[in-house]
């Protein structure tokens, strides 16, 4: 299978469902009203977040746009570059997760490239996310994993 074809193969369903649920917690949840799933070890929480994790850099918006999709097209283009099956993973989650993210910059205003990032999943100790937040980190992990296992991209 083709390295590209599998990235995007697990991207886009990354990207639909983290689409899927912040469209159902903006029409669900009052923003800034915590609302318990499992006690408060889970809950949903909407707030909008112009910067990164934890609200960092909230006036450089257009960064992280930048940043997306720098980092997207960099995945799409040395994809083929990336042989084991880790690596090929933890491209598919950070590009769903980039691109996830992307779209809310692009389509949630002020202007183009400049809106927020719709969080919504709330757990202790750890700033509030969204499933395309939650598909990078898992990326990151992997790729921790693997390069301590000693496992190259390729």
């Amino acid at each position: 299978m083709k390295t590209r074809f599998l990235l995007i193969l697990i991207a886009l369903p990354l990207i639909l469902i983290d689409r899927l649920t912040k469209v159902w917690a903006e029409s669900n949840l009052q923003l800034g009203q915590p609302e318990e799933v499992v006690g408060t070890l889970l809950q949903f929480n909407l707030v909008y977040n112009p910067g990164a994790a934890f609200s960092i850099l909230t006036d450089a918006t257009w960064v992280f746009t930048i940043f997306a999709l720098c980092f997207s097209t960099f995945i799409l283009l040395f994809a083929q570059r990336i042989t084991t099956l880790p690596w090929k993973i933890a491209a598919g989650l950070g590009l769903g997760g980039a691109v996830g993210n992307l779209i809310d910059r692009i389509v949630n205003g002020p202007a183009i490239g400049q809106g927020p990032v719709i969080d919504f999943i709330m757990v202790p100790y750890w700033p509030i996310f969204n499933i395309a937040d939650a598909s990078m980190s898992i990326a990151v992990v992997i790729i921790v994993i693997a390069s301590l296992r000693g496992v190259d991209y390729k």
